[in-house]
């Protein structure tokens, strides 16, 4: 699908979707549970459920979970326990990382072999240390099509899991202990396990513990899993560079919950409404442990053109492709004067999301006539000045029009679109679409169904603020 965005003003009230992190959790927790769950949404139509989440229900209700959508809640049935461990299981995680990553641990305890798969793009994803923290402790791999431990072709030792991901088979027998595993690569490894040990206290009586062995990134990530698990009676304990989960706890549905708003497409919609002072966004928690809450301390500095001229994304890699998009946008400057360069670093994560979101951001800039400079460790954006019109005359050096909402001309509508490939990242088409409006440019979006991934009705809500949406192909 390709989606022409023609930047114009917008105004009215729009409703972030769920959480789609809180939504993953909330899920895993109660199809655990004693009793069944209600999972309400901030946003009442759960038609904006994403792919991502309904990867995860699907891998649940392999285990034998029960798991229903209706317009105003997620009900879910806990898994039969007699039923369990299960022989074989089957689960295809479409394009989640967060689903391969929660459910590997999960399945290795609850399953004595269990298939997983995904789609192209999650299998250029990693797993390696992941997959090395649980052969340490039991389980193991194998070649997809092996239903027993067999000989492990997929590696006799940790050693040659190294660069290994989906497909693949596990075979269970992943047991309690202490947990050793990199912070740095993903927080989702650490959530994968904390889940894991958190079941494995149930069924076992015995305690785990995880150490990390590099600085955790992303931290906001791992508080928002010992959050929900705390919602279902589970205690998470903090040690000294990690943490523990003591035996016999059990999970216990509180019987109604209620998600959060999305951070991470929040920030998408509280930038457009930066620039359309009209525009109001609703939902968000302000107490909320989503790290992408962070858009909240950079909008006040973009306005005022304060923004730090090195910036490092290291813990919201997700609001890279935005943040990105806003240190292009055109800066008053004094006569003679250019605006000076913004550095992101802490980037190299980024380049295992699903695109390269470094090069692919890059790409949007560059084709919208922007210099981009893009190293190993580092990622340059140079703005431009921004033309003197009687709508930004006597503003101060430094400032954005654009983020005072004086960035727009109708001019705009009849210039060529630049086209953008999306490459399969819903991330990309919002921060593109961010992008015609904050550098006044038409924008052609190919390969806008990316979407789907997280924000289903991202072009409904769009539009429902006046914005320009118009459906190519």
């Amino acid at each position: 699908m390709d989606v022409l965005i023609t930047p114009r003003p917008l105004s009215g009230t729009v409703t972030v979707p769920a959480s789609k992190s809180d939504i993953h959790r909330a899920l895993i927790c109660a199809a655990f549970a004693d009793a069944p769950t209600i999972i309400r949404s901030v946003k009442t139509e759960l038609i904006s459920v994403s792919h991502d989440i309904r990867a995860t229900a699907d891998a649940l209700i392999a285990l034998g979970a029960q798991i229903a959508f209706a317009d105003e809640a997620i009900t879910v049935h806990p898994v039969d326990w007699t039923a369990l461990p299960l022989e074989s299981a089957s689960f295809d995680c479409a394009s989640s990382g967060s689903t391969a990553r929660f459910m590997l641990p999960l399945a290795a305890v609850l399953c004595r072999s269990a298939y997983f798969t995904g789609s192209e793009q999650l299998r250029r994803r990693p797993l390696d240390d992941l997959m090395v923290a649980m052969y340490e402790h039991g389980a193991r791999f194998v070649s997809p099509d092996a239903a027993t431990a067999g000989p492990l072709t997929m590696g006799g030792s940790a050693a040659t899991l190294r660069h290994r991901t989906l497909p693949l088979r596990v075979i269970g027998g992943l047991e309690p202990g202490d947990y050793d595993i990199p912070g740095d690569v993903s927080s989702q490894y650490v959530t994968g396990l904390l889940f894991a040990m958190a079941l494995m206290s149930q069924l076992t009586g015995e305690g785990s513990t995880l150490t990390l062995t590099s600085p955790l990134e992303s931290a906001g990530y791992v508080d928002m899993t010992i959050e929900s698990l705390a919602r279902f009676g589970i205690c998470v304990e903090a040690e000294p560079g990690g943490w523990s989960v003591a035996g016999g706890q059990r999970f216990v549905s509180p019987g109604t919950l209620t998600t959060e708003g999305d951070w991470s497409n929040g920030a998408i919609l509280l930038t457009l409404a930066a620039m359309n002072p009209g525009t109001k966004v609703k939902g968000l928690k302000a107490s909320s442990l989503q790290p992408d809450r962070f858009i909240e301390q950079v909008l006040p500095l973009w306005r005022n053109g304060r923004i730090d001229y090195t910036f490092d994304v290291r813990d919201v890699p997700d609001l890279f492709p935005l943040l990105a998009v806003m240190a292009a946008t055109p800066v008053v400057c004094a006569p003679g004067q250019k605006p000076p360069a913004i550095t992101f670093i802490g980037i190299d994560r980024l380049r295992y999301k699903e695109s390269n979101r470094i090069d692919t951001t890059a790409r949007i800039l560059t084709a919208m006539g922007y210099e981009v400079e893009v190293s190993k460790e580092r990622c340059t954006v140079h703005p431009k000045a921004a033309k003197t019109t009687g709508a930004n005359e006597g503003l101060t050096p430094g400032t954005t029009p654009a983020a005072l909402g004086l960035g727009l001309s109708a001019r705009s509508r009849h210039r060529k679109p630049v086209e953008v490939d999306c490459a399969e990242d819903h991330r990309i088409v919002m921060a593109a679409t961010v992008a015609a409006h904050a550098l006044n440019l038409p924008v052609l979006l190919r390969g806008a169904e990316a979407i789907e991934k997280s924000y289903p009705i991202f072009f409904d809500d769009y539009r429902h603020l006046g914005g320009s949406a118009e459906v190519c192909g």
